[in-house]
């Protein structure tokens, strides 16, 4: 009786187009929040604040304790106390990610003696997956936190279309001034990659029909995906990807086509009338600065099937290809085939790819967060990362298919946006260092858990007639 009531709250409250924080009814504001609550609502609104303030939230504390990591420990402490753990762990993309976890301890532990703090940092590229394993648990022990969850998505996917641009912008205008909170990183700072991933998970609840829209919202959507387009071409297929396999599953697939019709037609005229914006040291135009205009999204857009006749974008792709090849020739084809060289050494270094000058840290890792784990762990290690990433797609869109062909049609289309939100932070790191830092890397394994978990709650919660009003 008791899992047959949470599961009717979760039924009556998964429509509901309430904004975050308002949602709550008499009888849930009368109810005392235990501390599991209350850590769920200081990790979704870090969150936000990695998603608007970027790396200028991320530096917050002191080495080796930043804000990521305190968040981590104290969702470790509420992991224990929901007494989920095991059941957070009964499904094979969880046993895989445990593997990959052990093994990637197996490669930095040997080398915190050798490179100190710097081999710890590098691990949190799997490490941060103990943040799926918190999720996972808080919600398989409340599941009314899914609702939570959801509801802080309609309100973040609100206002970010608008405040993540704006930020982006005013970091990129000459003379813009925004106090650092570490030598060389703004207070907010958001970078192109993270505002696209951003901006389709916006895009993705809207066409599954689990947020309500406006002209205004899909205009400043619009305006925003041609800010990312003109400045990294990985954030644009961040966008691109997840939306182009995901509109054929929803109902939304005609007014998509006319909407990304209309926004070519936007884009042409931009470009016929060469709209642009002026950016920080755009005459410079060095490696990762460009001109915040049409000709440069379309250049990008370009790029990306054919030759580059832009000398930066040219040398960009040759550089990162460069660097993946010989991570692949050392390791699937080399030597290092089944350690790779761990945590702790630096890649750019090692590699012989350093860029930058030398008044300036060095790039540590390579523009793919999936052959930084190749080169870090070896073939036995990309192996764990890609059998984990594939039974994780598997199984929630597997679920998804149930959940569509039982009639709950709500549900599946929460498990499909949660999925396309997962492969754009996937596409992304596949161009830049991305699930290395938090400001993605928690979003991503965060997503992980709530996909599992919203999977566990509802194979569970099948069997009940509440569920079909979803």
């Amino acid at each position: 009786m008791r899992l047959a009531r949470r599961r009717r709250r979760i039924s009556d409250a998964i429509p509901s187009r309430l904004a975050y924080g308002r949602q709550h009814n008499a009888e849930a504001a009368s109810a005392r929040l235990d501390w599991g609550d209350r850590y769920c609502r200081i990790l979704v609104w870090s969150l936000a604040a990695f998603a608007i303030a970027g790396k200028g939230f991320a530096y917050l504390g002191k080495s080796p304790l930043f804000v990521t990591e305190i968040v981590l420990l104290i969702g470790l402490v509420m992991m224990i106390q929901t007494r989920a753990i095991i059941a957070s762990l009964l499904n094979l993309p969880a046993l895989l990610l445990v593997a990959l976890m052990a093994l990637a301890l197996y490669h930095t532990v040997p080398f915190v003696p050798v490179h100190g703090v710097d081999a710890l940092r590098d691990s949190v590229l799997i490490m941060y997956a103990l943040f799926a394993f918190v999720v996972a648990s808080l919600v398989l022990q409340k599941p009314q936190r899914l609702i939570e969850a959801l509801s802080f998505l309609r309100w973040f996917t609100g206002v970010f279309v608008v405040i993540g641009p704006a930020i982006y912008i005013l970091n990129s205008f000459p003379g813009a001034f925004l106090p650092n909170i570490a030598p060389g990183v703004p207070i907010l700072s958001v970078r192109a990659g993270e505002l696209g991933v951003h901006l389709c998970g916006c895009a993705l609840l809207a066409l599954v029909g689990l947020r309500t829209t406006s002209w205004r919202w899909i205009a400043a959507l619009f305006v925003a995906i041609l800010l990312v387009a003109s400045q990294n071409r990985g954030g644009l297929l961040a966008i691109l990807i997840p939306v182009i396999l995901v509109l054929p599953f929803t109902r939304m697939w005609g007014k998509g086509l006319m909407a990304g019709f209309a926004g070519i037609m936007v884009l042409g005229l931009a470009y016929a009338v060469d709209l642009e914006m002026p950016s920080r040291n755009a005459e410079q135009h060095t490696l990762g600065e460009r001109p915040l205009g049409a000709r440069q999204a379309v250049d990008n857009v370009l790029s990306l099937v054919l030759p580059a006749e832009n000398r930066q974008l040219g040398d960009t792709r040759a550089f990162r290809l460069n660097w993946w090849q010989d991570i692949v020739n050392y390791t699937v084809h080399g030597p290092l085939f089944w350690t790779g060289k761990g945590f702790g050494v630096n890649l750019a270094e090692d590699d012989g790819h350093v860029v930058g000058s030398r008044d300036v840290a060095p790039l540590r890792s390579p523009h793919n967060s999936h052959l930084n784990i190749l080169a870090r762990t070896g073939v036995p290690g990309a192996a764990l990362w890609t059998a984990f990433l594939g039974c994780w797609l598997l199984t929630i869109m597997a679920c998804a298919r149930t959940a569509w062909a039982n009639g709950d049609e709500n549900w599946g289309n929460l498990l499909l946006f949660i999925a396309g939100y997962w492969v754009s932070n996937l596409v992304n790191a596949s161009f830049d260092v991305a699930l290395e830092a938090p400001m993605l890397g928690v979003w991503f394994w965060c997503q992980s858990g709530l996909g599992l978990a919203a999977v566990a709650t509802y194979r569970a919660a099948r069997s009940l007639p509440a569920v079909r009003s979803i």
